[in-house]
């Protein structure tokens, strides 16, 4: 540069040109957006062909009946964009007594198929009445006495919600670690 300062001058405005040119945000939001569709095609095609093989049983708890949280498990279900799952709706055997059609009318409108199966919440006395609560591993213990089917077991408690790529997210994983 100090031998040959019209050299170093040209080379600096080269070089900046080349930048601009090449570096712009308008650039680099073109170079993202260009062909963003195939590509989360391609990507979309990758995880669904994964996801297919492998069946994941969902089990949406509720032990106490809750018009929101009945909402939101149905939600959950329906938000799926994969189709290689079972959702069970996993009542407590006393609420499924007293609310059974309503639960059942909210699952009739679903698109999706949903088993309703009950198990006890609870430790019920002589007059029904509930002496205490049951800890969740012994109902995951009785839900998985009842499941011989599916590849992958699953548990969405009562204030957890699923978003659309949830099961397809967990399934991808579970495929690449085995």
């Amino acid at each position: 540069a100090v031998s040959n300062p019209e050299q170093a001058c040209a080379m600096v405005a080269s070089a900046q040109n080349i930048f601009q040119r090449s570096f712009s945000l308008n650039e680099n939001i073109r170079s993202i957006y260009a062909n963003l569709d195939d590509r989360k095609d391609a990507i979309a095609k990758k995880r669904d062909s994964l996801s297919k093989s492998l069946w994941v049983g969902v089990n949406f708890l509720m032990p106490e009946f809750s018009r929101l949280i009945l909402k939101n498990h149905l939600e959950s279900i329906e938000n799926q964009g994969c189709e290689n799952f079972q959702a069970s709706l996993i009542v407590d055997r006393r609420i499924l007594e007293s609310h059974r059609a309503e639960i059942a009318h909210d699952i009739a409108k679903s698109k999706k198929k949903i088993e309703l199966r009950e198990v006890d919440f609870f430790n019920y006395g002589i007059n029904d009445e509930i002496v205490t609560r049951r800890r969740l591993g012994e109902v995951v213990g009785d839900l998985l006495n009842l499941n011989d089917l599916d590849d992958a077991f699953m548990v969405v408690a009562p204030n957890e919600q699923l978003y659309s790529n949830h099961i397809s997210v967990l399934v991808g994983a579970l495929q690449r670690d085995s």
